[in-house]
């Protein structure tokens, strides 16, 4: 039996870009978009291995983003088993 992760970005195009150009993932299957042409569903290979991907949507209660460009102390927290 497989764990397939199901991941949430607010541009799961920028996603796409960035996982195949940093860590070699392949499109797998095809994407859905939205009424507004925006991508909302897609599907990632590694190897062997298939990530899912998706934009929360609005009734999806989203937690707060982080806006800082120093991600140190995030790390530290993770670290320390802190939540965040």
């Amino acid at each position: 039996m497989a764990i397939t992760p199901y991941l949430l970005y607010e541009d799961v195009g920028g996603a796409l870009k960035f996982l195949s150009k940093a860590f070699d993932f392949r499109r797998y299957g095809r994407a859905m978009s939205g009424n507004d042409g925006k991508l909302i569903h897609a599907a990632m290979k590694f190897r062997d291995d298939l990530i899912m991907m998706g934009c929360p949507g609005p009734k999806i209660q989203k937690p707060e983003t982080t806006a800082t460009s120093d991600p140190e102390p995030l790390h530290q927290r993770g670290q320390c088993g802190q939540a965040f």
